[in-house]
């Protein structure tokens, strides 16, 4: 239980920091009858990531949990392995085993208590405790929730084009101005790369559907690999003749069979009266990320690097602008549409 003396210390943390968005994780284990699902209401939210109580964290597990003053740390030992969570390195042990934590993610102290970040329970939870788990995000009073990825990374560039352009680049770039603009009016935004990294398309898919985002847009160009591309083209996921349980990852689009192609259609209307270049259309693909994808999902392809003119979308600021309010106009157009 908190103590009336934890409460104050963290209200004084709070009354330092800016104003809060009411942030929970909801937590279901997975195939583990003897665990019930359980809620976890954030301490603090800092640059859009989440901490949480370690001690409330790890309460709903089996097993004798002790807290080391002197280390900073809590030990879970439910009898068949044992595992540690501490403020200084190694971050997290498993039987002994560290784990390898990401910078920024690691646990800490934070009003007195060690505390856990969001990113640390999606990555490390699972492993730490042996069970799978089903992680969700809530919030509260925020607006709608807006997962955009951008293409490619780390080892796979894209096309390439000229002056050397690589499209994981370019792409990477434009998605952080378009999600910064979106915040501006009003929008809750989200990466599936925010870094050249390599993401794989599950992560990708698991990404969209841990923010529980209310739609999902995947960036694409091409490059001199495909020199006769040109202009730009939506697409939107096909969803499966049959689907006995729409909870089933292969299923993910059951559940918005027509507005996906809604909001690909109300993307081609915007970006046709902004790019000055070829309308390919919209068009139905298999694809295995959309198709995972828990909310109305669509791509773009917007242009080929290896011709200057279509480059300069994403090169030049007043056409790099217009692509990102044409793409705000389909935002705020398909959520006006489909009330």
């Amino acid at each position: 239980m908190k103590s009336t003396a934890f409460t104050l210390l963290l209200f004084c943390f709070f009354s330092a920091q800016a104003a809060l968005a009411a942030v929970s994780l909801k937590i279901a284990p997975v195939g583990e009858a003897s665990l019930r699902p359980f809620a976890l209401e954030a301490v603090v939210e800092e640059n859009n990531t989440a901490w949480f109580d370690a001690e409330a964290w790890l309460g709903n597990y089996p097993g004798v949990l002790t807290w080391d003053a002197a280390d900073k740390r809590f030990t879970l030992d439910n009898a068949s392995s044992w595992i540690a969570i501490k403020a200084q390195a190694p971050f997290a042990m498993r039987d002994g085993r560290p784990l390898d934590v990401v910078a920024g993610e690691a646990p800490r102290m934070i009003g007195g208590r060690l505390a856990v970040s969001e990113g640390f329970i999606l990555r490390h939870g699972a492993m730490l405790l042996g069970v799978k788990l089903s992680i969700r995000r809530e919030e509260e009073g925020q607006g709608r929730i807006v997962v955009i990825d951008p293409a490619f990374g780390g080892d796979e560039p894209g096309g390439s084009g000229v002056d050397e352009l690589l499209a994981k680049d370019v792409l990477l770039s434009f998605a952080k101005t378009l999600a910064e603009a979106l915040e501006k009016a009003g929008y809750r935004v989200h990466l599936t790369r925010r870094t050249d990294e390599m993401v794989s398309v599950d992560r990708r898919a698991s990404i969209a559907n841990y923010w529980d985002g209310d739609i999902f847009l995947s960036l694409q160009t091409t490059g001199r690999e495909r020199p006769q591309a040109r202009g730009f083209q939506l697409f939107f996921p096909q969803v499966p003749a049959h689907c006995e349980d729409a909870a089933r990852w292969e299923c993910a689009q059951w559940d918005f069979a027509g507005q996906s192609r809604r909001w690909a259609d109300a993307l081609g209307a915007e970006l046709g009266r902004s790019l000055e270049t070829f309308d390919l259309g919209v068009t139905g693909i298999a694809n295995p990320l959309m198709e995972a994808v828990h909310s109305p999902a669509a791509l773009v392809v917007v242009g080929n690097l290896s011709w200057p003119q279509e480059a300069d979308i994403f090169l030049d600021e007043t056409q790099r602008r217009e692509l990102s309010e044409a793409l705000i106009a389909a935002v705020d157009r398909f959520f006006r549409e489909n009330r």
